[in-house]
């Protein structure tokens, strides 16, 4: 039940974040019908794009869910989705405006499942580890029922979540007028 629940965690911080040891760039090829397989390790779609001949972006595809893409007209542009062609028996790509051609794609790949608490790495960099076993305990309290408990770590995965994603977003650490000063620095010694 550990290994399920660090599976199930992993997963949830997947679906929520763009974590950059996860997140791929690919070039995809599109049939003359608009298809396209998935990459075999796609979890979630980040952004699909085309670009010029100086590879530069010209437009980004649009998601829109597979009721509404079936509601448009082929020459429609810029949409994507995602759907189960019974023909291929798969998940595949699919775009508007319908032609052959090649896209670019950021996407989300699938984690190493984990198979065992002690040794498995699921190619989530360290600084996650107290979110991945705080959710863990979260999934593991819910399951037997004790609300209370999984509350306070869902808390506590919550705030940890909070204080890598901020770290991640502001790599290269503290700029220096944002520096949080010692109490020290703030009170004048010399007027003491």
């Amino acid at each position: 039940m550990k290994v399920q629940a660090i599976n199930d965690a992993i997963e949830e911080l997947l679906e929520e974040y763009d974590i950059p040891e996860f997140s791929k760039r690919a070039i995809i090829t599109f049939d003359s019908n608009g298809l396209a397989a998935l990459p075999s390790d796609y979890f979630r779609m980040i952004k699909l794009w085309n670009v010029d001949s100086s590879s530069v972006e010209e437009s980004e595809y649009l998601y829109i869910t597979e009721d509404n893409f079936d509601k448009k007209a082929s020459t429609d542009a810029y949409y994507w989705t995602e759907d189960y062609i019974i023909a291929d028996a798969a998940r595949k790509l699919k775009v508007l405006p319908i032609a052959s051609g090649t896209l670019q794609i950021r996407y989300i790949k699938t984690h190493t499942a984990v198979n065992s608490t002690d040794t498995a790495d699921s190619g989530l960099a360290a600084r996650w580890d107290k979110v991945v076993a705080a959710s863990a305990c979260k999934n593991l309290l819910d399951n037997a029922g004790q609300d209370k408990e999984a509350e306070k770590w869902a808390k506590n995965a919550m705030q940890w979540k909070i204080n890598v994603w901020s770290a991640l977003k502001g790599r290269g650490g503290f700029k220096e007028g944002s520096r949080v000063k010692s109490r020290y620095e703030r009170i004048s010694l010399l007027n003491r």
